[in-house]
């Protein structure tokens, strides 16, 4: 995926592995509907609990900080639709 300046994450991300380091190259977070918490709660709870596959993950988006120009990309839950937000100058 690519922000809208051209910084690509997925290639800094490979890099980053290339190199052994941990983590992302760039700071990421996990977005969760106000509607989908509660089951969010839940089932992750039960892939705590459970030694069978089970996922919550469907109800995670994720939003993303670009470290080159700090736009916000934000990956929908649910619908994988990219939006991209510009910082207020």
């Amino acid at each position: 995926m690519t922000c809208t300046c051209g910084y690509s994450f997925a290639k800094a991300m490979l890099r980053r592995l290339k190199a052994n380091k941990k983590g992302p190259p760039f700071k990421s977070y996990a977005l969760i509907h106000n509607d989908d918490y509660r089951r969010v709660m839940k089932l992750d709870a039960k892939v705590l609990a459970a030694k069978t596959e089970s996922t919550s993950s469907k109800y995670v988006g994720t939003a993303m900080t670009c470290p080159k120009c700090a736009r916000l990309t934000v990956l929908m839950p649910r619908t994988s639709r990219k939006v991209v937000y510009a910082r207020e100058k």
